[in-house]
């Protein structure tokens, strides 16, 4: 975030003190835990109801958010204990596709690549990276279908209701 902001303010002709600097950058950084994001519908529940049966991690590229800040929109949605690793791109130094991000989510999990299935909404981040990386991928269409029609997914996920489902099926194969 901060070399974001500072190219943002070199473009503005623009400079802060380094204190006020920080400043707005922390408040950027935790900008949605007080303009809060919608979960997707259900996807609570379905979190819920596949960590009866999984080890579960999250890979996030943190694009503005840190890895700090959406630690707590998973705990306060509630489903935060759900999950035995995280993996953000702030604190992890990559983003998807580097398959450092997805080795150290396999290495928290304790699993091999051929036993994680990764479920992310960008063809080439998610599922290319999954894939790569030797994993299984879905693909997910339930906020934004971002070319569920030529995936390379194994699946595509179009409503969270359903992803219990589609993990249990390609879990038997």
């Amino acid at each position: 975030m901060p070399q974001r902001l500072t190219i943002l303010l070199r473009g503005l002709g623009r400079e802060l003190p380094e204190q006020e600097f920080a400043e707005l950058v922390r408040l950027h950084e935790e900008m949605e835990l007080e303009f809060r994001p919608d979960f997707a519908p259900h996807a609570a529940e379905a979190v819920r109801a596949l960590s009866k049966h999984y080890r579960l991690g999250v890979i996030s590229d943190a694009v503005f958010t840190p890895g700090r800040c959406l630690r707590r929109l998973i705990e306060d949605e509630g489903i935060l204990g759900c999950f035995q690793a995280f993996v953000f791109s702030d604190e992890a130094g990559h983003s998807k596709p580097h398959p450092s991000v997805f080795e150290a989510a396999a290495a928290a999990l304790g699993v091999s690549p051929d036993e994680m299935i990764h479920i992310g909404d960008r063809e080439h981040n998610d599922v290319e990276g999954a894939l790569r990386f030797g994993s299984r991928a879905i693909l997910c269409a339930a906020v934004i279908d971002r070319g569920s029609e030529t995936t390379a997914a194994e699946a595509v996920c179009r409503t969270f209701q359903e992803l219990p489902n589609i993990i249990a099926a390609l879990d038997r194969r």
